[in-house]
């Protein structure tokens, strides 16, 4: 049995109706008897033996039997022609089938082995699924197989999928056995039954044949239905061991994986760690000589041995060993890492602070002339010297400690500012941080800039571009807040800036004064003009999440800009108001467009189809 090298389409159920048609063609009835037809194919008659050949050839697999049988036949023009039509009918080439797919098929059974990637490549484009798949079928090297698996990676699995959305299973299920069987495909089939309640049936008929084929199905078919033991022991059978360590380890026992230390494991770090840690499961006590080649490891010149050995203390419990080289090699990462877990005294002692003294000014100081030495790369790697100040800066910051840290930044940035202004501004965007990432020191970064800013137009607008960046939305807000309240000041009207863009706190709730400001400024303005001021409203919420101010906006927006919206916003809109008709249509359009450009869904998309189908009860529809 043939099955596909992926697995099926994930979050799909399907029609429990197995079909056993051919993936595409529907042989039609004969008009004349098969027998009499294959007679016309020697008839002297030029147009006698071209009607013949047609009408055989539209019968598709039902004629395959008797045109087996022509092929031999003593009539050259007759075994000649039966032989042209079984190849067809084979490689699924019908009388619809576009010439240059079959030209493309022409050129692959006369092609050299160097040529054939290529032109599966070009079937491909075509979405000539069935000849991909019975060419690569019909090749019997193994080397050439190998070369050419990489041009079918996926192919049965798209074939499948596209008869699943037309709820063809017996088409798509034709496909699956079509494909080589590995061990990813034969579970991708296993699954299939699974979805169609053929599981235990199909196990049945397994367990009665003997043989590697039937183990490796088997194996597959318990998998598929989540028995971990019965699957180990199939495993054994197919002769798959590190499958069968696998299900072992899922079921609750890692020690086989654990002590498999075959050629197939060619890492000495593993291997280490997994000796030390079989111990371990065992409960029996792991003492400084079992860790002692892990530690010496620590000192490896490769980056990569000692980050491999750093992990595995990390992960055998071993704090102790593995964090003094956390420290030396990412000072940045153990200092995050140290403060995440509110060990305070190790993450100044990771930046080289003493915990019981730090002097915080002279480390800012040493930093800061680095970062404004013009070659700040050293002969090892990138710098992490303006991250290190963003993080000690956001860790003043979050402790209240905003007199501190503006001693020690205020004075070093203002000089810096007036120095070099645009590398001020780099770092000073950094110091301000964004909605996403808690790096920052936006109160910190507001204070150095309002002090370089002033007076000055120009640099209240470099700030504004430090802080929410150089684009239309943030240049946008920052021109149209004076409109929404003429009283404000800059330093207000910055304040609302950061507040609408998420970034820092809001204690004083300023994000509803001035979102509510500017849906006051929607009401009152003449109706050809709101369009403007409410997509603006809607790209600002609609990227801070504000699902509420989202939906407000996508109601006042007009048809035509609502096409505009971006679909997976439009899911969010529906999915927030519980409309799940709206969302499941919104995402089926999305497949239909993906489809219409002959391209191929991805499987997530189709698990949303029907997620949202199902809230809208719509059952029936999920299935397919």
């Amino acid at each position: 049995m043939k099955v596909l090298p992926v697995m099926i389409l994930a979050g799909i159920a399907v029609s429990a109706d197995v079909r056993a048609a051919s993936p595409d063609v529907t042989a039609r009835q004969p008009g004349r008897d098969v027998a009499v037809l294959i007679e016309e194919l020697g008839n002297e008659s030029f147009r006698s033996r071209e009607r013949a050949t047609r009408e055989i050839w539209e019968l598709g697999e039902s004629a395959l039997p008797a045109l087996e049988e022509a092929a031999d036949s003593q009539d050259p023009e007759r075994s000649h022609r039966a032989r042209d039509l079984l190849r067809k009918i084979q490689l699924h080439i019908t009388p619809e089938t576009d010439p240059s797919v079959t030209a493309l098929v022409e050129r692959y059974l006369k092609a050299s082995p160097s040529e054939k990637a290529s032109l599966l490549g070009k079937m491909k484009g075509k979405r000539a699924w069935h000849q991909m798949l019975k060419l690569y079928g019909g090749e019997t090297d193994a080397e050439l197989r190998e070369k050419l698996a990489g041009s079918m990676n996926g192919i049965a699995v798209r074939a499948a999928r596209e008869r699943l959305l037309k709820g063809d299973s017996g088409g798509a299920r034709a496909f699956l056995e079509m494909a080589p069987a590995t061990t990813d495909g034969l579970l991708a089939l296993a699954e299939f039954h699974r979805c169609h309640g053929t599981l235990e049936e199909e196990l049945k008929r397994a367990k009665a044949h003997k043989g590697p084929k039937s183990a490796a199905w088997q194996l597959a078919l318990e998998r598929a239905s989540g028995d971990l033991d019965a699957a180990r022991k199939a495993a054994v059978a197919a002769g798959l061991p590190r499958i069968a360590e696998l299900m072992a380890a899922l079921a609750g026992d890692p020690l086989p994986w654990l002590r498999d230390a075959d050629s197939s494991r060619n890492d000495p770090i593993a291997n280490l760690y997994a000796a030390v840690a079989a111990k371990r499961w065992l409960g029996q006590p792991v003492g400084a000589k079992e860790l002692e080649p892990l530690t010496r490891a620590l000192t490896a010149r490769n980056g990569q041995t000692s980050g491999s050995a750093m992990n595995a203390l990390f992960l055998l419990g071993e704090h102790d060993l593995a964090e003094p080289a956390f420290e030396k090699s990412d000072p940045l990462g153990a200092f995050r890492h140290f403060e995440a877990i509110e060990r305070i005294e190790d993450a100044l002692r990771s930046f080289g602070l003493d915990p019981a003294d730090p002097d915080y000014s002279e480390w800012v100081g040493t930093r800061l002339a680095e970062l404004q030495n013009a070659d700040i790369e050293d002969q090892h790697g990138v710098s992490t010297t303006g991250e290190e100040l963003v993080a000690l800066a956001n860790f003043l910051e979050r402790r209240g400690l905003h007199e501190q840290a503006w001693e020690l930044f205020g004075a070093p940035l203002a000089t810096w500012a007036e120095k070099e202004p645009n590398d001020f501004a780099d770092f000073l965007s950094s110091l301000f941080g964004n909605s996403e990432s808690l790096s920052g020191a936006p109160l910190l970064a507001k204070r150095i800039g309002f002090e370089w800013a002033g007076d000055d137009e120009r640099r209240w607008g470099d700030i504004v571009v430090a802080a929410f960046g150089d684009d239309d939305q943030s240049s946008g807000w920052w021109e149209w807040l004076p409109e929404l309240d003429p009283e404000a000041t800059r330093v207000e009207r910055f304040d609302g800036m950061l507040a609408l863009f998420r970034i820092g706190t809001d204690p004083g709730n300023l994000r509803k004064r001035w979102l509510d400001l500017a849906w006051q400024a929607v009401g009152k303005a003449p109706e050809n003009q709101r369009p403007e001021k409410v997509e603006r409203i809607s790209e600002l919420v609609t990227q801070t999440g504000d699902v509420a101010n989202s939906w407000r906006a996508w109601e006042q927006l007009p048809q035509s800009e609502r096409e505009g919206v971006f679909w997976g916003q439009r899911v969010i809109h529906f999915s927030a108001r519980e409309d799940w008709d709206a969302a499941a249509e919104v995402i089926l359009g999305q497949i239909g467009t993906i489809l219409a450009a002959k391209q191929e869904p991805g499987a997530e998309l189709h698990a949303y189809a029907a997620a949202a189908l199902r809230r809208a009860d719509r059952e029936k529809e999920a299935l397919v």
